[in-house]
């Protein structure tokens, strides 16, 4: 560049367009968004962001589109719009990983891609809301890859009406493998920078991708895990709530607090990666588990994850409950969840053997493992329950035994059914004994609480049975019929829309 262009930046056609008058209410000051603070691995409170109708647009919202079109280009949310704010900032972002003029010390910076995978299989009620929540991203660089795996219904075809409405979506057409199978095949074909596979039956928030590249910039993971919520709400059961709300933290490298401790399990929908962090470490969802495909992909993912952050933001609608789907089939047959559940646990410990991590804390993996299975185990019939001890002391034996001592870092009553799983006779534990191993697991304080409280709580339920649901539990149950029946309204109003809009 000759002298008269020193400290001047290639002046590239840009025209800015804004999402419309949808988005600016959506990050009014009711919905207004929480930022984190600073940088670091000590998040602090969060503030939040000026509502548009203060300060216009905030300067991370501004996201530029190239004349020209391309990846980003031209679509229905789109609207000529001029910023006043670009002058005062001078920075300019282009979508399409293409560089653009920056602030002095910043030349070559790109946008992030962000890929987002969407494993398909007979979702057709589902799935135009699905993709209506993606195309509504405030974050504009995306490529959404719709990855059909051999539907019978109509879902291919919603696919293509969307992707003839936005050219950001396609369509991976492939025969039926499983949901892994479709997940990695949807990683292969990713381009973007940033990863995140998303359930078909389920949706973003508008700002989720906008949220999370600005998480992956402000910490430097290679691994995010955020928030969600259950929809419909009335069916979120406290377990499942309090494990969708992680707090903010970040880690540098791996720690044993963050599989054991945080609410980072057991859903991978939650997790956002770097692409090159995948690729890198040869990462992908496990083919051979029909079910419980999740956790095993955390337990690959975390630990060798150079840094991992939380956000206690909340980017997900999960819904909860879906007819035929394959979590509902699973709850109702105890004995086969078993069997799923011992594949997950050989799963985990094949992969930590391969990849030379095990002895990370052969304890740990021994206390995940009884944590997960033990009380189900004891649970089942006996015959069960006798083949699902075997099973586990195989694996024990098979991975865990020639790494140490697995026991000595247990807690003695967890130490105990450590040994009595090897030994054959976890089956027949005295009573005493299982009620120290729960006392452990609870904690002492709670535990004692509950056998206090167990007769009250009896009489209580007793009492309610007989005098039949109060009017406040009818109000409620009422209000959650309610929400159930609007939230298969929105449903129907997307498909509806969607295909009115294809016969225009």
């Amino acid at each position: 560049m000759g002298r008269e262009g020193e400290g001047q930046a290639r002046q590239l056609p840009l025209e800015l367009r804004a999402p419309g008058k949808s988005f600016e209410r959506r990050i009014s000051a009711a919905h207004a968004r929480r930022v984190q603070g600073r940088h670091g691995s000590r998040p602090r409170r969060f503030q939040r962001v000026r509502a548009v109708e203060e300060k216009g647009f905030p300067d991370h919202l501004r996201f530029p589109r190239t004349v020209q079109g391309g990846p980003c280009g031209e679509h229905e949310q789109g609207r000529a719009f001029q910023s006043p704010l670009l002058r005062a900032r001078g920075r300019h972002l282009l979508a399409g990983q293409r560089p653009c003029a920056q602030d002095e010390g910043s030349v070559g910076r790109v946008v992030a891609k962000f890929s987002i995978i969407i494993p398909v299989y007979n979702v057709e009620k589902y799935l135009s809301y699905c993709l209506d929540s993606v195309r509504a991203q405030t974050y504009d660089d995306l490529e959404v890859i719709c990855v059909d795996d051999g539907s019978t219904d109509r879902s291919a075809r919603i696919i293509e009406l969307h992707a003839a409405a936005d050219p950001r979506i396609r369509l991976v057409s492939k025969e039926n493998g499983g949901v892994s199978s479709a997940k990695n095949a949807g990683m292969r074909e990713a381009t973007g920078d940033y990863v995140l596979c998303v359930d078909a039956d389920d949706a973003l928030v508008p700002e989720a991708c906008e949220r999370l590249v600005r998480a992956f910039r402000e910490t430097d993971a290679d691994v995010v895990t955020f928030g969600a919520n259950c929809v419909p709400a009335c069916d979120g059961y406290p377990w499942l709530v309090d494990c969708l709300s992680p707090r903010d933290a970040v880690y540098d490298g791996f720690d044993w607090k963050i599989l054991l401790e945080e609410k980072s399990r057991p859903f991978a929908w939650r997790t956002a990666t770097t692409r090159a962090f995948l690729v890198d470490n040869g990462i992908a969802y496990d083919e051979s588990l029909p079910l419980g495909e999740d956790q095993a992909f955390h337990f690959d993912v975390y630990p060798l994850a150079r840094k991992t952050a939380f956000i206690s933001d909340k980017l997900y609608d999960y819904r909860v409950v879906r007819e035929g789907s394959a979590m509902r089939m699973l709850f109702d047959d105890l004995a086969g969840r078993m069997g799923k559940h011992l594949d997950i646990v050989e799963a985990v410990f094949s992969s930590w053997d391969r990849r030379g991590l095990i002895d990370l804390g052969p304890s740990r993996l021994a206390d995940w493992s009884l944590d997960f299975l033990f009380l189900d185990i004891r649970a089942l019939a006996p015959d069960d329950a006798q083949r699902a001890f075997a099973r586990l002391k195989e694996l024990y034996e098979r991975y865990l035994e020639g790494h140490g001592d697995p026991a000595a870092g247990l807690s003695d009553p967890i130490a105990r059914v450590y040994r009595r799983v090897l030994e054959g006779s976890a089956q027949a534990m005295p009573r005493m004994e299982l009620w120290r191993y729960v006392a452990a697991r609870m904690g002492r304080k709670a535990y004692v609480k509950g056998l206090v409280m167990r007769p009250f709580i009896k009489a209580k339920d007793l009492f309610r049975r007989k005098a039949g649901p109060s009017k406040k539990q009818l109000a409620g149950w009422l209000d959650g019929e309610k929400e159930r029946a609007a939230c298969d309204k929105r449903l129907a109003d997307s498909l509806e829309e969607l295909l009115l809009s294809n016969l225009e």
